[in-house]
C-alpha cells in the first residue's frame, strides 16, 4: 500500500499517513485514498490488521511483566508464535476467523440464549448458504461413527476423505472438523448441491440455526474433576432462509432425533475438559515427541475405533474411560508425577 500507512484506531476507524520520504514518487496524477486502499488493501488484510494491533497491548503488558532472566526466552517464543508458527497449506487467517464467531457468541450470549420451550422464527429454503464459507463444522465421534455408518465406510476412512485435525489452542486436545474444498470453502460431503449424509448429518448441522453449549463449575474446569451441569441453548441469526416458520428449540431438535438433554454431549464435554487438564500441564513438561505419541493415540481412540454395526454410546464409553485412564499416566510436573 505504499506510500500510505495505515493505523487502526480503537474506535474500529482507520487513520491513513503518508510518506512523502521519496519525492520522486508523486509525479502521477491524484489518487483518492479510498480508490488506492480498495485496490490494494483487502478484507483479508483489515482482518488480520485488526487482530494484531488488538493485541499488541496486551501482549506488551505480559512481556513487561516477565522477569529479565526469562524474557529473552519468552520473546524467542513470541517471535516463533507469531512469525513462524503457521501452516502454508491452510488460509492465514482460519484460527482468527474462528475465534471471531466464537467470540461474538461468547460477547452476545444473554442476548442469544433461548429456553428449549422459546419460540423462534427460521424457515430453510434450502439456499445452501450455510453448507459454504464455513470452516468451524466441528465434528464428534458420534458425528464421525453415524455419517461413517451412512455411507457404509469406516470411521478411519471417512476422516481420511473429509476430514482433517488439529491440536485445540484452548482446549489443547485433538479437533477434527470437515475439510471445506475449493475457492467458496463449501462442505465436501455435498453432492448435486444437496447433503450426502442428510439424515446422518453432524449435530452442528442439524441443529442449525439453534447452537448449544454446557455449564461447568468454573473451579473444577480446568481439572480432571470438571462437572457438566445443564446444557443451554442460543439462537444464531442463520443470514439465510426466511421468518417463513415457527418452532421450538423442543421441536426442532426431535425433527432429527437429538434429545434436548443430549447426555452424549454432556459425556463428550466431560471428556473434553478432563483431557484438556491433562494436557494443558503435561504439554509444559513433555517432549514433543511424548505429546505427540499422546495426542495421537487420543485421536485415534476418541474418533476412529468404532465398529458401526454395534451401538455407538458403550463403545464411547470404553474408549474414553480407557484413553483417559492413559493420560492420567502422563507426567504434569517437573517431579515427573500426574497432578492432573
Amino acid at each position: 500500500i505504499y506510500p500510505l500507512v495505515v493505523d487502526p484506531k480503537e474506535n474500529g476507524r482507520y487513520e491513513y499517513l503518508v510518506s512523502y520520504e521519496r519525492k520522486q514518487h508523486f509525479k502521477g496524477p491524484k489518487v483518492h485514498v479510498k480508490t488506492w486502499m480498495k485496490k490494494r488493501f483487502d478484507e483479508e488484510d483489515r482482518a488480520f490488521l485488526i487482530a494484531d494491533f488488538g493485541s499488541a497491548k496486551e501482549l506488551a503488558r505480559l512481556l513487561r511483566k516477565i522477569p529479565d532472566e526469562r524474557k529473552k526466552e519468552a520473546v524467542m517464543c513470541f517471535h516463533w508464535a507469531k512469525y513462524g508458527n503457521f501452516d502454508t497449506g491452510k488460509p492465514f487467517l482460519q484460527v482468527i476467523s474462528m475465534d471471531k464467531r466464537l467470540k461474538e457468541i461468547v460477547d452476545n450470549f444473554d442476548s442469544m440464549k433461548i429456553g428449549v420451550d422459546e419460540p423462534f422464527r427460521f424457515h430453510c429454503t434450502m439456499c445452501g448458504k450455510c453448507c459454504i464459507n464455513r470452516e468451524d463444522i466441528l465434528l464428534t465421534p458420534r458425528d464421525i461413527y453415524c455419517m461413517a455408518k451412512e455411507l457404509q465406510i469406516s470411521p478411519e476412512e471417512l476422516f481420511k476423505r473429509y476430514c482433517e485435525t488439529y491440536i485445540g489452542h484452548d482446549s489443547c486436545i485433538p479437533i477434527v472438523r470437515l475439510k471445506h474444498r475449493g475457492s467458496i470453502k463449501r462442505c465436501p460431503l455435498l453432492k448435486d448441491r444437496k447433503c450426502s449424509v442428510h439424515k446422518a448429518k453432524p449435530g452442528v448441522c442439524a441443529m442449525f440455526p439453534i447452537g448449544r453449549c454446557v455449564t461447568v463449575d468454573q473451579k473444577a474446569a480446568k481439572t480432571v474433576n470438571a462437572k457438566i451441569g445443564e446444557i443451554q441453548y442460543v439462537f444464531i441469526n442463520p443470514g439465510c432462509g426466511d421468518n417463513a416458520e415457527t418452532h421450538t428449540v423442543r421441536e426442532w431438535l426431535s425433527e432429527f432425533g437429538i434429545p434436548v438433554e443430549d447426555e452424549f454431549f454432556k459425556l463428550w464435554h466431560q471428556k473434553l475438559f478432563q483431557l484438556g487438564s491433562i494436557f494443558r500441564k503435561a504439554e509444559k513438561v513433555c517432549s514433543d515427541q511424548t505429546m505427540e505419541f499422546a495426542w495421537t493415540a487420543t485421536f485415534v481412540e476418541l474418533y476412529l475405533e468404532y465398529d458401526t454395526s454395534k451401538d455407538f454410546l458403550p463403545q464411547f464409553e470404553e474408549n474414553s474411560e480407557k484413553i483417559l485412564n492413559l493420560m492420567k499416566m502422563m507426567p504434569t510436573s517437573k517431579d515427573g508425577v500426574n497432578h492432573a
